[in-house]
């Protein structure tokens, strides 16, 4: 149980992570 709880926190972090990346780079160009 937790350690499912923990992967999918950290699949939303990654996600969250890329899309912030994402939006500074359409940012900054």
């Amino acid at each position: 149980m937790i350690g499912s709880s923990f992967f999918i926190l950290f699949l939303s972090f990654i996600c969250s992570t890329a899309v912030v990346s994402m939006l500074l780079g359409g940012l900054e160009e």
